[in-house]
């Protein structure tokens, strides 16, 4: 199936980034010079001159061997690396990144998870990280006219009652009518009984 768009995108990285890119799949690109890294995975893409005649000049830069990195999670989540969407919404990812010292973002919205790890990539291994596991809040507030946010993100009016968050240190905001605020730091513990990936 083709699939044909013409969206702009600031960088050739971001089209190569773009979920409906497929192996096989040709990438247009104004004539001109572009230095930079293009990480293109495991996919098989061509770029070339978008307009004719046309000259375009790509330098690459090799970013060494690639290693695995298996992402465990009791929820889905996105995996980000160098801001580039590696995998999304998977309880389990298995993805390729150049092998190092990398950092990569684990992101759940739904959860208030945005997570940055540090993880060691071996050349031609595979390295393993686990999302935080869920845990619950419940929230409460007097008077109880406000908005709740967590981590600044708007969750609801109170009582928020056994919301499912990662576990982990969470930022609980209150916002009240007149201008009000108040904020606070909680520990939402890891559900009993929920096991380690």
């Amino acid at each position: 199936m083709a699939f044909q768009t013409s969206a702009d995108f600031t960088t050739i990285q971001a089209a190569i980034n773009a979920f409906y890119v497929q192996p096989g799949d040709t990438i247009l690109v104004r004539p001109g010079l572009y230095t930079g890294t293009l990480y293109l995975g495991s996919k098989d893409l061509v770029v070339a001159a978008g307009q004719s005649p046309g000259e375009l000049k790509v330098k690459l830069e090799a970013v060494g061997p690639v290693g695995a990195l298996a992402v465990a999670s009791g929820y889905p989540v996105d995996v980000l690396w160098r801001g580039r969407v590696l995998a999304r919404g998977q309880a389990q990812a298995r993805v390729e990144i150049p092998a190092g010292r990398q950092v990569v973002t684990l992101v759940a919205p739904a959860y208030f998870l945005r997570a940055d790890v540090a993880v060691t990539v071996p050349a031609g291994g595979e390295a393993r990280v686990e999302a935080p596991a869920l845990g619950k809040l419940n929230v409460r507030a007097i008077p109880d006219n406000c908005q709740i946010f967590v981590d600044g993100m708007f969750v609801d009016y109170p009582p928020i009652l056994d919301r499912a968050v990662a576990a982990g240190p969470r930022t609980v905001a209150f916002k009240w009518p007149d201008g009000a605020k108040s904020e606070e730091t909680v520990e939402v513990p890891r559900r009993s009984g929920q096991s380690r990936n």
